[in-house]
C-alpha cells in the first residue's frame, strides 16, 4: 500500500517518506542517501518535513558509521517540535550502533520516564541486558512485568528466563502468552514455538520437544526434529561451566581464550591477552604460542559430534573456528546434545548462550576441519591421555610446516610434506600443505592444480576461487576468467569475490551494468570496498564531492585500512578540507575510543599523512 500511494503521488514528501523507510532495508546506501538528499532540497520550505529527511539521511549515515554527521543531522531536526521524539528515538539506535551502551541506556530510561512509551521500555530491557547481562535486564522488566498485558514483554520474559536457565519460570511466561492470545492480541508464533522447543529440550521433554519443533518452518528446527523422530529417550545434556566473556573489536580470540582460562579455575584479562597477540585479529600462531609460554596445553582436531563428545566428557572445553569469506571467528564449545545433534557455544560476540548443528558445521567448514583446539592446565595434560580425534596427529606437522615456510626453510618443508603424505595422503591438510609450499615457491603450475583439486571437493571456498581467477587469468585470458568468476559469485555470494569483479569489471562492454545486477543488501550496506572503488569511479568522473563522501564511508566502516585512509585524506587535501576532515576523525575518535581503538589508528596515520606533507 505504502508503495502504491508513493506512485500514484511521487511528487508528496509523506508518500516518498514511508516509502523510503520502507525501502531503506531493501536498497543500498548510496541510493537511499540520494533519496534523501533530493528530498532535503524539495522541502527546504517546509520546516516539518525538512527536519523528518534530516532524520532520514541520519539514518543511512548511521548505516555505514558516519555518526558524527548523523548526530548533527538530529541535532538540527530536533529543532521542530513534530520531529522531536522521532530524532530522539533514532538518536538512542545509532548510540547502541555505536557501541555507546551507557549513553543510550541512560536516554532510554529518561525517554520511558517521561513518556511510559512502550518502545522505550523495550530498548530499555534489551540495553540492559547488553550492559548489564541478563540477570539485570529481567531484574529490570519485572518491575513492569505483573501488571502488564504486553505480549512482547511477556516473551521477552520467557527469553530472559531461559537464557538463566530458568526453565519452569520460562515455560510460565509462554503460557501467559497463550492466555493473552486469547484476549485478541497477536503474538510472534513462530519465535514463542521456537522457545517452547529450545525449552522442552532443556527439560529432556521429548513428546513436548518434538510437538512444538513441529510448528517450526526454520532449518534448524526440522533438522532438530528429523534427528528426534527416532530417539526414544534423550539423555542428560553434556554442559561445561565456561564463563561467558564479551569480545571488543576483533578480539574473539583473546576473549575465548581467556573463558577457557578462567574455567580451569585461573585469573585471566581478555584486553592483557589482547594487548599482547591482537592485531586487528589474531594469527593462530600467536594464539598457540601464548598458550605454550603462559603454561596451558592443547591438542588440535577436526570436529565430529563423537570427538566432541570425547573431549567434553573429560570436562575439557574447546575452542572453533569458524570462517565467512576471508575471515574468521573463533569461540568455544561448552556442551552438546547428543540427540539433537548440536553443541551449546560461548561465542564471545554476543550476550546469550549460542547452538550449532554440528553435522552441518562439518560440511560447512569442511576446507578448515573446523579446526578446534581442546586446552588445559600443563598440570593437567593427563587428561589428553587416550584421545583418538581427527587429524590429531596431523596438526603439528601442519604448524610445523608453516614456521617451516615462513623462514623459506624448503628442505625441512619438504620433508615435513613428506610426513603428511606417509600418514594421510588424500587428507585435506596434506593438500592444502602441497597448495601452501607451491605458493611459496610461485609455482603457478602447481598453485593451480592443488586450487582445483581442493575446489572439486570445497567448491565454495572464497580464497581458493580468488586463486583459481588469477589463475585461469594469467593462462586463458581475462575475459573468460571474468565469466567464470560471475558464475561462481551467484553460488557463494562471497563479498570478496564481489569486490575482485567491481574492480575488474571493465573487461566486458557491460561491466557496470553486470556488477550492479549482482550486488545485494549486504554488499551494498557493509562492504567497504564497494564504497571505496564507487569512489575511484566518481572521482574519475569529475564528481569529487561524492567520491570524497564514498572514501568517507568506506574508512568509517573499516577505520585501520590504510587504503581507504589516504584516498580520503588525499581527497580531502584536493578539496581544500584537510582542517573539516581531521576534525570529522577527531570527533569519530572521540566518539569511539571507550569501544575500540581503531578510529585512534585512522586519526594518528592522518596525522602522520600531514606532517609528511608539510616536510614535502
Amino acid at each position: 500500500m505504502e508503495i502504491k500511494c508513493y506512485r500514484a503521488q511521487p511528487e508528496q514528501s509523506d508518500n516518498a517518506l514511508r516509502y523510503f523507510m520502507h525501502t531503506l532495508s531493501r536498497k543500498g546506501a548510496m541510493a537511499c542517501y540520494d533519496i534523501a538528499e533530493q528530498w532535503l532540497t524539495a522541502t527546504q520550505d517546509d520546516p516539518a518535513q525538512h527536519a523528518d529527511w534530516q532524520i532520514a539521511k541520519a539514518l543511512v549515515l548511521g548505516r555505514v558509521r558516519d555518526f558524527s554527521q548523523a548526530q548533527q543531522l538530529l541535532d538540527d531536526a530536533s529543532q521542530q517540535p513534530n520531529a522531536a521524539d522521532w530524532a530522539a528515538r533514532i538518536r538512542l539506535r545509532l548510540w547502541e550502533d555505536e557501541g555507546r551502551w551507557e549513553a543510550a541506556l541512560d536516554g532510554a530510561k529518561a525517554r520511558y520516564a517521561a513518556t511510559q512509551c512502550q518502545m522505550a521500555l523495550e530498548m530499555v530491557i534489551r540495553l540492559t541486558q547488553a550492559q548489564e547481562g541478563p540477570q539485570a535486564a529481567l531484574t529490570e522488566l519485572l518491575l513492569h512485568l505483573p501488571q502488564s498485558q504486553n505480549m512482547t514483554l511477556w516473551q521477552e520474559a520467557a527469553k530472559l528466563h531461559f537464557l538463566l536457565h530458568q526453565t519452569e519460570a520460562a515455560l510460565a511466561c509462554l503460557h501467559e502468552l497463550e492466555s493473552l492470545q486469547v484476549l485478541g492480541q497477536d503474538k510472534d508464533d513462530n519465535y514463542a514455538d521456537w522457545l517452547c522447543g529450545q525449552l522442552y529440550l532443556e527439560t529432556r521433554d521429548l513428546p513436548a520437544a518434538r510437538a512444538a519443533l513441529g510448528r517450526q518452518k526454520d532449518t534448524f528446527s526440522t533438522l532438530v526434529l528429523k534427528r528426534l523422530q527416532p530417539v526414544t529417550t534423550l539423555s542428560p545434556v553434556l554442559k561445561l561451566a565456561v564463563p561467558h566473556v564479551t569480545q571488543k573489536y576483533m578480539t574473539c580470540a583473546p576473549s575465548s581464550i581467556a573463558a577457557v582460562v578462567r574455567y580451569w579455575g585461573e585469573p585471566a584479562d581478555e584486553d592483557a591477552i589482547a594487548e599482547q597477540i591482537c592485531f586487528q585479529g589474531t594469527a593462530d600462531h600467536l594464539q598457540r604460542q601464548w598458550l605454550t609460554d603462559n603454561g596451558w596445553s592443547y591438542v588440535d582436531f577436526d570436529l565430529s559430534l563423537a570427538a566432541a563428545e570425547a573431549v567434553l566428557s573429560r570436562g575439557i572445553p574447546f575452542t572453533l573456528v569458524t570462517t565467512q569469506g576471508m575471515s574468521s571467528h573463533l569461540q568455544v564449545v561448552k556442551g552438546i546434545d547428543r540427540e539433537a545433534g548440536y553443541l551449546y557455544l560461548m561465542d564471545p560476540s554476543v550476550n546469550m548462550e549460542s547452538k550449532i548443528l554440528t553435522e552441518e558445521t562439518c560440511q560447512l567448514e569442511a576446507v578448515h576441519g573446523p579446526r578446534c583446539r581442546a586446552i588445559v592446565p600443563n598440570s593437567k595434560q593427563h587428561l589428553f591421555a587416550g584421545l583418538d580425534l581427527p587429524a590429531q596427529d596431523l596438526y603439528p606437522l601442519r604448524h610445523a610446516l608453516d614456521s617451516a615456510l615462513d623462514k623459506q626453510d624448503i628442505p625441512q618443508a619438504r620433508s615435513l610434506i613428506t610426513q603428511l603424505e606417509a600418514l594421510a595422503p588424500d587428507h585435506r591438510i596434506t593438500q592444502l600443505s602441497h597448495r601452501s609450499l607451491a605458493v611459496v615457491l610461485r609455482d603457478e603450475a602447481d598453485i593451480e592444480r592443488y586450487t582445483t583439486q581442493l575446489l572439486a571437493a570445497y567448491p565454495d571456498t572464497t580464497y581458493l576461487i580468488l586463486s583459481k581467477y588469477h589463475s585461469m587469468r594469467a593462462r586463458c585470458g581475462h575475459r573468460e576468467a571474468y565469466l567464470w568468476l560471475s558464475a561462481q559469485f551467484k553460488q557463494a555470494k562471497s563479498i570478496e569475490v564481489f569486490n575482485l569483479l567491481l574492480e575488474d569489471r571493465a573487461v566486458l562492454e557491460d561491466g557496470n551494468a553486470a556488477i550492479e545486477a549482482l550486488a545485494d543488501r549486504a554488499v551494498m550496506w557493509t562492504n567497504a570496498e564497494y564504497f571505496w572503488l564507487k569512489g575511484h569511479d566518481s572521482w574519475r568522473d569529475g564528481d569529487k564531492e561524492t567520491a570524497v563522501r564514498l572514501y568517507g564511508w568506506a574508512l568509517y566502516l573499516e577505520p585501520s585500512n590504510d587504503a581507504y585512509l589516504r584516498s580520503y585524506y588525499i581527497a580531502n587535501v584536493d578539496q581544500g578540507r584537510v582542517e573539516e576532515a581531521l576534525a570529522q576523525l577527531q570527533a569519530l575518535y572521540d566518539a569511539s575510543i571507550a569501544v575500540s581503538s581503531s578510529m585512534a589508528y585512522s586519526l594518528y596515520r592522518a596525522y602522520c599523512m600531514k606532517d609528511e606533507d608539510h616536510l614535502a
